[in-house]
């Protein structure tokens, strides 16, 4: 039959349905004080209870839109429970089919007080020890409510639950910008000042992960909706309409039913487009997340004692440089460093291993005490590092492993001296060796990337030695002749390489540019030029859904 039967029948089926499963409390004409003003209110029929999982299952079974996910959680999916989980288009489609509406916010506050002024829709009195649908206390709801519960805070004409169990949406807007929706009342989360009447908070109308907000329906006198013609049809009619049979009036027929399926497919398109603009943001939110992260935080080690240094951006104190700017900024490559320093041991063990050779042999105090942080010339630390397919860092590596994202140029001022991604230093070492030769850094275009030195004619160490200033300013180097012995660590490449571009500009590293970012992707634009109609945007549409359940 089609897609064009599903519609009629839909419509057919549910107007007709609403009928004899509604009960509805009718409101005379009258006016409410809201902010100040007076608002005339036309006489309206109110659901006396709020929309629960039972009806709701019924419009899907016709309908085949897809579950609300709180309606297959356990504590929410009972039938006689309030619907949650259901954003403004879903609840305002069901009323429409219904025919009905949405309550306006002016209605939902007339409903709970009347003309005259009180603090709930129950009254004055707040029931601070009772068992309720809100937060008390001596009460606290854990889920939604069955709709039908708590006769005794309905309002005074009968209306069930303006004060609590679930928020519920309206037809109105939060203010002109028309970006957000009002939701009237409080619900089981919520307590005394949630409750009042009139209250209400703003939320966009796509937003359907929600465990506190539902809706009840509307109608007025004076309401016409696109079903309307098909609700006062004959059921042969229909049968013939939906079958394409020759029936009378069949112009006037085909022109109804083309206004109605537009009506339907425009709405669909308007909350298929505001859904996609929900999880493009929601994605892009991710995805900025998992980029700061992945510049800034340290890495699970997957090597033994040696800390993973993320790739990305940082402040190079470079030539010298004691005063850092963003001229200072500087590209490295993920790698992995030693968390500590070499011990004698640790040389001991690999000559064993290893055809390693030391100029200077250990003495015989330095043997008997293993512990001992072993003091190498470079060419036989350098050597060390390579036996064990590793390398003496770069002075940028170094730093990086130190500072992280620091924009200071100090060492860590409190003892123990521990560099912001672990690495364990000691104030009374001797210097550290560096990979480079002592000569000037040149930059790539505007920044340094994988800054080193490999031309040159001395070598030099680093540390936070005993000298003042020297232990102070990470800039300082020391020259060391080749026969000095120092401290060293080892590092190891890592295959981690980013998939999304870093530079200058896009340094992932200043708070400017993060917080820049950030508001793009608020206001709505696609800054990582995700496309919506690819496959992979659908796959992670699903891995969204998936941990948001």
């Amino acid at each position: 039959m089609g897609i064009v039967l599903q519609y009629f029948l839909t419509f057919f089926i549910l107007s007709n349905f609403s009928i004899f499963c509604s009960e509805e409390v009718f409101f005379k004409e009258g006016r409410v004080l809201i902010k100040g003003k007076f608002r005339e209110i036309k006489p309206f029929f109110l659901d006396t209870f709020e929309v629960n999982n039972q009806e709701y299952k019924k419009f899907l079974k016709i309908s085949k839109f897809k579950f609300p996910t709180y309606m297959n959680i356990e504590g929410y999916n009972h039938n006689d429970q309030a619907l949650v989980g259901i954003d403004w288009y879903e609840s305002n489609l069901f009323c429409r089919f219904q025919g009905k509406r949405l309550p306006s916010y002016a209605e939902l506050i007339f409903a709970s007080q009347g003309e005259s002024v009180q603090n709930f829709p129950f009254g004055n009195e707040f029931p601070s020890y009772q068992k309720a649908p809100f937060i008390t206390e001596g009460y606290r709801p854990k889920f939604p409510l069955k709709v039908h519960q708590f006769k005794q805070f309905a309002s005074l004409k009968g209306v069930f639950n303006l004060a609590g169990n679930i928020a519920e949406w309206t037809s109105n807007w939060v203010s002109k910008k028309k970006d957000k929706k009002i939701v009237y009342g409080g619900s089981y989360l919520s307590s005394i000042d949630q409750i009042k009447v009139g209250s209400f908070q703003g939320v966009y109308p796509n937003e359907n992960t929600l465990k506190n907000i539902g809706f009840r329906c509307a109608r007025t006198h004076s309401d016409t909706f696109e079903g309307s013609t098909l609700k006062e049809m004959a059921p042969e009619d229909l049968k013939a309409l939906a079958f394409q049979d020759n029936i009378s009036n069949k112009d006037f027929i085909r022109i109804k039913k083309k206004s109605i399926v537009k009506n339907l497919k425009n709405k669909e398109k308007r909350r298929d487009a505001e859904k996609q603009k929900l999880y493009l943001k929601k994605l892009l939110l991710s995805e900025f997340d998992k980029r700061k992260k992945s510049v800034s935080e340290v890495k699970t080690r997957t090597i033994t004692n040696m800390i993973s240094i993320p790739y990305g951006m940082f402040l190079f104190s470079a030539n010298s440089a004691k005063n850092l700017s963003k001229n200072n900024l500087t590209y490295l490559d993920a790698f992995h460093i030693d968390e500590k320093l070499i011990t004698i041991k640790d040389i001991l063990t690999v000559k064993k291993q290893k055809d390693l050779t030391l100029i200077i042999p250990f003495s015989n105090s330095e043997l008997t005490n293993p512990s001992l942080l072993a003091r190498l010339s470079y060419k036989e630390a350098n050597n060390y590092c390579l036996a064990i397919d590793k390398n003496l860092p770069t002075e940028a590596q170094w730093e990086r492993a130190i500072k992280g994202n620091r924009q200071s140029n100090n060492y860590p001022s409190k003892s123990p001296l521990i560099g912001s991604f672990g690495l364990q230093l000691n104030s009374d070492q001797m210097g550290e060796w560096m990979l480079d030769y002592l000569n000037t850094y040149s930059k790539e275009q505007t920044f340094y990337k994988n800054p080193i030195n490999k031309k040159g004619i001395f070598r030099y160490i680093k540390g936070p030695f005993q000298l003042s200033d020297y232990k102070t300013n990470l800039s300082r180097k020391i020259v060391a002749m080749p026969w000095t012995r120092a401290n060293f660590r080892c590092v190891k490449t890592s295959n981690e390489v980013p998939n999304f571009k870093i530079d200058s500009i896009n340094n992932y590293y200043y708070n400017d540019f993060l917080n820049n970012l950030k508001m793009k992707i608020e206001l709505g634009e696609n800054v990582f030029n995700l496309n919506p109609s690819s496959s992979e945007f659908e796959k992670k549409i699903e891995e969204l859904d998936q941990e948001l359940e």
